[in-house]
């Protein structure tokens, strides 16, 4: 957050923001991810645990000793 304050409070000054309103939930959302909206709760759930699963898969690769 600190490395980009300034750009926060530039586009909130841009686009007359007020922190804390419901306009500011704009900005908020670079901080999250959300589903697209043709996806239902179910398929948005499968590509988590996708992800998960390869992320998971990487990191035990990368760090078993028996890999070398």
């Amino acid at each position: 957050y600190v490395l980009y304050s300034s750009l926060f409070t530039e586009f909130e000054t841009a686009h007359h923001m007020v922190r804390g309103s419901v306009e500011s939930l704009q900005l908020a959302s670079i901080f999250s991810t959300y589903p697209a909206a043709a996806l239902n709760v179910w398929q948005a759930a499968l590509v988590k645990v996708v992800i998960t699963s390869i992320l998971m898969g990487m990191i035990m690769a990368l760090t078993d000793d028996g890999n070398g």
